[in-house]
């Protein structure tokens, strides 16, 4: 059945190639985009769920770069109960950098061109080193106290400006040198650019106040009770956001999970109307071959036997595409992390998924078409024009 199936698609070859196109297309979409979503979401899992501390910011602001803290927050933080260590940061997006000008804020979507500078109280890195990952220097030396013109860099600044321990670059018109580099990546994938200096300095550069801090960072003592720590905090700051870095990989988790869902609906959209085509075909072939079907029919095939070829042949022609998109898609997510540095990951659970979806969807377009040649009248069907 299946050899007579295969042989009555090659009647036709330039019909079933194109019909095969849009199932081709559906499926490549569903693992070109599916593959990112996944990617981005292990990445942030493993970036997010390395951290392990509580953020305050300023209530109202839309990111850490807009957040202006008094620095006498500090001491009432290190009152409360159950604070291990606290320590103020300072974030902002570099205008210059070796005498180029940048144009990025938290909502560029050049991710390439971003430099994130983060101010940090260096005497405060051992306490929190092993909580946050951009507080150690996997190569060379975190900052010293007291020093203003000393850099921690991340792998990417380093490797699209060709920098190195020793390197000098001029940072906001000032000359640094560089005496670390972390491995850290900022943003899962999308090749954020990272700078790390002394607080006072970052203070300087960003525009604040001598009494002004960006953000606090908390150690807890137990993070296994966390949710009554932050409610604590809460209830002591309500006029500042407080969240943790699980929180943050939550809501981060959520919404790439939403994110998913949207894909496989745009994927399985472009799958039906790939299986529109299928079933437009497979119409067109049952009118072509009334004559044919006549003749299985009165030398004896059942009803049954020309439901499954009809539908034998819709699953052919729609897991050729499968497979095939299965293959574009590779190629696609390929070219994606090549070319821009996003994370791509192809399971293969999510070929299974796909491969069962386009022979869903072939079988389903092949339903009707297969009901009617199945109920056609041998005599009526033979005699036919």
């Amino acid at each position: 059945m299946i050899q007579l199936s295969f042989n009555n698609l090659m009647r036709n070859k330039g019909r079933s190639f194109l019909t095969t196109i849009g199932i081709i297309i559906g499926v490549a979409s569903i693992i070109s985009l599916v593959s990112i979503s996944e990617g981005i979401t292990n990445s942030a899992a493993t970036t997010l769920g390395s951290l392990q501390y509580i953020t305050l910011m300023e209530k109202g602001a839309v990111d850490d770069t807009l957040s202006h803290l008094s620095i006498d927050v500090i001491n009432r933080i290190n009152r409360v109960r159950g604070v291990k260590a606290s320590t103020p940061q300072i974030n902002f997006f570099a205008s210059s950098f070796n005498g180029k000008e940048i144009s990025a804020s938290s909502f560029s979507t050049d991710f390439s061109s971003i430099i994130m500078v983060m101010g940090i109280k260096p005497e405060d890195a051992k306490n929190f080193e092993n909580s946050i990952n951009w507080y150690k220097a996997d190569e060379g030396r975190m900052i010293f106290s007291g020093e203003e013109n000393t850099i921690v860099i991340n792998k990417e600044l380093a490797k699209e400006n060709n920098l190195f321990i020793g390197s000098v670059v001029e940072l906001e018109d000032e000359k640094f040198r560089v005496v670390g580099i972390t491995d850290f990546e900022l943003s899962m994938g999308f090749n954020y650019q990272l700078v790390i200096m002394n607080i006072d300095k970052a203070r300087e550069l960003a525009g604040y106040a001598d009494d002004e801090i960006g953000i606090i960072n908390v150690l807890p003592d137990d993070f296994t009770s966390v949710d009554t720590f932050i409610t604590r905090l809460k209830n002591v700051f309500p006029d500042l956001q407080v969240f943790s870095s699980q929180q943050a990989t939550e809501l981060l988790g959520s919404f790439l999970g939403s994110l998913t869902i949207a894909l496989w609906v745009i994927g399985g959209i472009a799958g039906v109307v790939g299986g529109i085509g299928v079933m437009n075909t497979m119409l067109m072939s049952v009118m072509e071959r009334i004559q044919e079907f006549g003749v299985l029919k009165a030398i004896g095939w059942k009803n049954i036997h020309i439901i499954l070829m009809v539908t034998g042949e819709a699953i052919i022609i729609s897991l050729i595409g499968g497979i095939a998109g299965v293959i574009l898609g590779f190629l696609g997510s390929y070219l994606v992390q090549l070319l821009s540095g996003i994370p791509t990951i192809i399971s293969p659970i999510l070929i299974v998924e796909v491969l069962l979806f386009s022979s869903f969807i072939g079988l389903a377009s092949a339903v009707y078409p297969a009901i009617i040649a199945s109920r056609m009248s041998p005599v009526e069907a033979v005699t036919y024009e």
